[in-house]
């Protein structure tokens, strides 16, 4: 596991707020993978696996994103 630090929670959380659903209208049924901070999305696919790929193919790891799935609508519940 790196050692490298990560923004907390409230950091994450109050950047992914700034998404609207219209926003994330193009990743709709699709798993994403937000950087750490929330600021952004670096990787998405249907394919959980492939997003994976995706995540590590940017020399970051797994434990370096939060993986997402976003319904249809695009309205998203991340769990951290």
């Amino acid at each position: 596991m790196s050692e490298k630090a990560r923004p907390d929670r409230k950091v994450y959380v109050e950047n992914r707020a700034k998404f609207l659903p219209e926003d994330l209208l193009p990743y709709a049924d699709q798993w994403v993978a937000w950087s750490a901070d929330g600021s952004r999305i670096v990787a998405h696919h249907p394919d959980l696996a492939e997003v994976a790929r995706q995540v590590e193919a940017q020399g970051l790891e797994r434990e370096d994103v939060v993986f997402d799935h976003l319904p249809l609508e695009g309205e998203a519940t991340t769990l951290l």
